[in-house]
């Protein structure tokens, strides 16, 4: 049915901007929920850093260890042992800890360490004062056993364990999948290692003892205790108030995606979950068993999302235990944790071996405390260093990262092609690091020299840093931050036994070495204390050595991860590029090493001659091999086996992809004309391409190979003679007439101007092509075909309750029809989504109606909560943003008789007898076809098409629509109008092929995928 449209230049204009002021209200709402969310997570940072900074106290043990020595007469193993408790009980519990912390939050654990820290520091505080020798030599006449002093401290490494996780994970949630969260991660750990100075500093410089002649002593250790306790218990009290994870359900919905492309939610025990039962109401108004339905949904819905959360942490953490390469990262962990943790924990009794026992302490030119700060300070620079540099110059990661509107770059042009470090090699120095330390300590270079001790403490202290900063960080990339508590927490684990192994080694060879130098100079038996470069040598020796084989399981791991990389992209590179038949080949990452890879290059291309690239200079002669195909060279380094790709390009060419359905789906790209405008097209320089379902769905159908993209982002290279609105440069997005040459997959493409908007500034290119398909499909199906009040075009009264039925809102058709039908104020809204949270459930208004049903379990459950949801309203509206197995008739069963609902695909008939049958009598069901807007008509044999005058006002009907969305005060720069939520493929024009096989394949779950045209040279070379 066609309708009379009011133009956009109208005497109106007053009631339009006043109709519209919901629509700008709801935008604003929406601006102050993202500052909000944002305050809060930088508040939670703050916090977060904070807590680090005093968690680590377990860390100043080396300022009073020697003291427990001294003063309690502790032996050297009595007094490792005590630390080894501790950081038994700060490692072994840290995988429950996060077992906790990802499925309760990070405040209760925080509440947890307060109480905990305040506990242990207590205990430890009077179990020291029961026992200790004063400053003037007098002792208590009986101590607390040492079993007491124990326990203290496992109480304190369990509250260590609580704070750090609770912060850590705090933080990798929140900024995880931005773009700088090596250093958002590294910023707590880094802070966690400040915690030993500032502490140990404050003990040594201000809760010091005075000795009897009135000069500075050691620490006062009853004072620093209560300190501590005091201090972190506050600290932990805060953290309870403030570490909060911001979108937590949005990290899930995620996850939850992609373990569906996976194929691991089919037959799961998700799916088997809590059924939902839906009662009737046998009393009470119609409002009052709307009301109550809305409760009782919102109470099943949260119980959904915990479900959905419990499933996938414990889904995530058994594939995390059966990745064979998580293993092989934490041996590595294992084997290099445990000497540094045994350094830091002994490096006051190391420096006492420095000078024989008699010594004046004055003339010892060092102390523990500043070794403890020079530690804590290389430890905490470390690794804020390897945590920017991996963000800089780290290989970029897929995994678990899908883009969004949220994280997209603001339109800025993609990075060229860099030079770049793998994570292992950051880790391979890190390791490096502590055994060049370890080696020095242990040759006997700093024996009575304690001014050179700084070396083997920064060594270690960097090693040490750039060690705990580097695995989380991987273990967050790698396998996500979900389950980031839980996975780390297992890793964190394994430094428990390496600390226990290498402190019990120090603390024996110490004693033998302290009591081989008793019997010598014949001094008393009960002398624990030794002096010499053998009470620590064959230690670190070892030490080193294991260092040694750790570097070795690195590289193991690096190359299990890692695989044969360059020669999977040589190979790929061969067959995806535009060769001859007898190029393509295929080949798997352990079937192929490089040389074989380049025997065949060699055997299958023809021409292989010397080539020399004049611009490279004298750089030219190493190039030995050229593969020459059409306008394609692979050159390749003979000595270093390194490979570029370079496309020269004719005058006027330009790259684009042309896809082909059968016998696979693959995409080919190929060298064609740069397109030339007519006097009312623009050619658009693109910047971002779009992908849409019918992108291979429609090429299947009529088997046609073509450039189907039509969706796309850029700037305005050539406008038409007759074009005066659109200018050079201009930021543009577009919809490119279906079915004809010259589509959005290349780096130029065409669009008629009346399917062209400008891009306010904030919209990047990558969120501007989700936009202008999809939302002229939803517009003409809502207000075209329909005949509902556009958003540009309301009447100037409000409308009465216009119930609309959504099937498909995850979808981007579906959440596109949501935000077009909140513009023009249409309610009650009903949403019909799956397994996916819709993206725009939060644009929907309950108090107006508004609802959100999922289709599972099954098609009745839903009719009946859709029925419940209208009350008593009639619905005459529908839209099925899926449109495929029929989906049509159970919600063309929801409509009263006179009602429409619109569909979208072209490949069903939708008038089969028995489908007659279903379809309630006096519905009507309307096509879709959005390449009218460009054809202005359906093509001959499209089943239920709409009226012939609603098609022929389907081109102009577009103008309006694009010319309400872009441009100054737009719907877009207003805020009324906003992106669906995309993912960036990978490799530019390279990624389409795999783009609409996942396109395909149901990948998608409720995401637009683009391409920035730019990779495609990075991908090439």
């Amino acid at each position: 049915m066609a309708t009379t449209r009011t133009p956009l230049l109208s005497n109106d204009r007053v009631s339009l901007r006043s109709s519209s002021s919901s629509s700008s209200s709801s935008s604003i709402t929406r601006k102050e929920q993202r500052r909000r969310q944002d305050v809060i997570r930088y508040i939670s940072f703050a916090s977060a850093i904070t807590s680090c900074l005093c968690a680590g106290s377990i860390t100043a043990y080396s300022l009073y260890g020697h003291l427990f020595q001294e003063r309690l007469r502790y032996t050297q193993l009595q007094v490792n042992i005590v630390v080894i408790a501790a950081e038994i009980a700060l490692y072994l519990p840290v995988s429950l800890f996060g077992y906790i912390c990802d499925r309760v939050g990070p405040a209760p654990l925080s509440f947890a360490s307060a109480i905990l820290f305040a506990l242990g520091y207590l205990l430890a505080a009077f179990t020291y004062k029961s026992g200790a020798k004063d400053v003037y030599g007098y002792t208590a006449e009986r101590g607390w056993p040492l079993a007491v002093m124990v326990s203290a401290f496992v109480v304190i490494g369990c509250a260590t364990t609580l704070m750090y996780l609770s912060a850590v994970t705090t933080c990798a949630k929140n900024f995880g999948k931005g773009k700088h969260k090596g250093l958002a991660l590294a910023s707590p750990i880094a802070a966690f290692g400040l915690s030993g100075m500032w502490q140990s500093q404050v003990g040594s410089r201000i809760l010091y003892e005075r000795r009897p002649d009135g000069r500075h002593g050691d620490v006062d250790v009853f004072k620093f205790f209560i300190f501590l306790a005091v201090t972190l218990f506050l600290v932990g009290m805060a953290g309870t108030f403030f570490l909060k994870i911001v979108d937590e359900e949005e990290l899930i919905d995620e996850a939850v995606e992609e373990l569906e492309r996976s194929g691991l939610l089919e037959d799961s025990a998700f799916f088997r979950g809590a059924e939902r039962g839906y009662g009737s109401f046998e009393s009470g108004s119609d409002e009052e068993a709307v009301e109550n339905r809305r409760v009782e949904e919102a109470k099943a819905q949260a119980e959904e999302e915990a479900r959905k959360k419990t499933w996938l942490l414990n889904e995530e953490t058994r594939r995390f235990l059966k990745d064979h390469t998580m293993w092989w990262l934490a041996a590595g962990f294992f084997f290099v944790s445990g000497p540094g943790e045994a350094f830091i924990t002994n490096l006051g009794t190391i420096i006492g071996t420095l000078y024989p026992p008699n010594s004046d302490p004055n003339s010892i030119p060092t102390t523990a405390a500043t070794h403890v700060s020079i530690v804590a300070v290389t430890s905490t620079a470390a690794r804020i260093i390897f945590g920017t540099l991996t963000d800089l110059l780290a290989p970029p990661s897929t995994t678990h990262h899908f883009g969004s509107a949220s994280n997209s770059l603001a339109s800025l042009p993609p990075r060229p092609s860099r030079f770049s470090i793998s994570r292992v090699t950051f880790l391979l120095f890190s390791a490096l690091l502590l055994s060049l330390g370890q080696i020095l300590l242990a040759s006997g270079l700093i024996q009575n020299h304690g001014s050179r001790f700084w070396l083997v403490s920064s060594l270690i202290g960097s090693g040490y840093g750039s060690l705990f900063s580097l695995t989380p960080l991987m273990i967050s990339v790698i396998w996500g931050v979900e389950n980031f508590g839980t996975n780390w927490g297992i890793v964190a684990m394994v430094p428990a036994a390496g600390a226990t192994f290498w402190g019990v080694v120090y603390s024996q060879v110490y004693q033998m070495a302290a009591k081989a130098r008793s019997y010598r100079m014949g001094l008393e038996e009960e002398d624990v204390m030794c002096y010499g470069r053998e009470c620590y040598a064959a230690t670190f020796w070892a030490m080193a050595v294991k260092h040694a084989h750790t570097q070795r399981i690195y590289g193991i791991y690096s190359r299990r991860t890692r695989g044969f990389c360059m020669v999977t992209r040589v190979l790929s590179l061969l067959g995806t590029v535009p060769y001859p038949s007898r190029f393509s080949f295929v080949a798997t990452r352990r079937k192929y090493t490089f040389a074989t890879a380049l025997s065949h290059v060699k055997t299958n291309i023809k021409e292989l001659t010397p080539f020399h690239y004049p611009r490279m200079n004298d750089a030219a002669r190493s190039f030995k091999y050229r593969a020459l195909s059409k306008r394609m060279y692979v050159i390749v380094h003979p000595k270093s086996f390194a490979y570029e790709c370079v496309i020269c390009r004719g005058l006027n060419k330009m790259l684009e992809v042309i896809v082909h359905p059968l016998p696979e789906l693959t995409a080919e790209i190929v060298e064609s004309p740069i397109p030339v405008p007519g006097p009312d097209e623009v050619l658009v320089k693109v910047e971002v391409a779009g992908s849409n379902v019918k992108d291979w769905l429609h090429l299947t159908a009529r088997n046609i190979s073509l450039n189907s993209g039509d969706d796309m982002a850029g700037t305005v290279y050539k406008p038409g003679e007759n074009v005066t609105e659109f200018r050079i440069g201009d930021r543009v997005a577009a919809f490119h007439p279906m079915f004809t040459p010259g589509g959005t997959y290349a780096e130029y493409a065409l669009a008629p101007r009346h399917t062209v908007f400008k891009i306010p500034e904030g919209i990047s290119f990558e969120e501007a092509a989700t936009i202008p398909l999809v939302i002229t499909t939803a517009a003409l199906s809502l207000f075209q075909i329909q005949g509902l009040p556009a958003p540009w075009a309301l009447p100037s009264s409000p409308l009465p309750p216009t119930p609309l039925i959504i099937y498909g809102a995850s979808s981007s058709l579906g959440s596109f029809a949501v935000k077009l039908a909140v513009a023009s104020n249409i309610h009650p809204i009903i949403a019909i989504h799956g397994t996916t949270t819709p993206s725009v459930a939060h644009l929907l208004t309950p108090s107006k109606g508004d609802t959100l049903i999922s289709y599972l379990p099954d098609i009745a459950t839903m009719q009946s909560s859709v029925r419940l949801a209208l009350g008593h309203l009639q619905a005459y509206h529908a839209l099925d943003a899926i449109s495929s197995s029929k989906t049509w008739i159970p919600i063309s069963q929801l409509l009263a008789p006179g009602g429409t609902i619109s569909v979208v695909s072209g490949a069903n008939s939708y008038s089969d007898d028995e489908d007659e049958n279903e379809i309630p009598e006096g519905v009507e069901i309307k096509y879709t076809y959005v390449g009218a807007v460009h054809e202005g008509k359906y093509k001959e044999g499209m089943p239920k098409q709409p009226d012939v005058e609603t098609v022929r006002g389907m081109r102009a009907f577009a103008g309006e629509l694009f010319g309400w969305l872009g441009g100054e005060n737009g719907a877009l720069e207003r805020g009324v109008m906003t992106e669906h939520p995309l993912r960036v493929v990978d490799g530019g024009l390279g990624g389409v092929g795999e783009g609409l096989r996942g396109l395909k394949g149901g990948e998608s779950r409720g995401r637009k995928f683009v391409y920035r045209v730019r990779e495609t040279e990075d991908l090439l070379k």
